[in-house]
C-alpha cells in the first residue's frame, strides 16, 4: 500500500435531482450544484469500499452528460 498517501477527497453528487421534464435548466444545475460535497475519507476507507471505481464511472457517465448538456444550455 502506498504509505505517502493518507486522505483523499471523494466528490458526490445526486443524480436524483435531474428531472428530465424540468424546463427551467438554470434551477436545476443550480440545484445540481448545489448537492456536490466534498468527503474527506482515510485512504483504507477507500479501499474498503464496496464500489469499485468501474461501477462509479458507469453511474456517473449519464450524470456527467446530463451536466455536460446543462452546461452547453446555459452558455456556462
Amino acid at each position: 500500500m502506498l504509505s505517502w498517501v493518507s486522505n483523499v477527497k471523494v466528490l458526490h453528487f445526486c443524480p436524483q435531482i435531474f428531472d428530465d421534464n424540468d424546463d427551467d435548466k438554470f434551477k436545476t444545475f443550480s440545484k445540481a450544484i448545489s448537492h456536490l460535497s466534498l468527503e474527506e475519507l482515510s485512504l483504507q476507507d477507500v479501499f474498503t469500499r464496496q464500489e469499485t471505481m468501474v461501477n462509479l464511472l458507469e453511474k456517473l457517465g449519464p450524470t456527467l452528460r446530463r451536466l455536460t448538456m446543462l452546461c452547453s444550455i446555459t452558455g456556462s
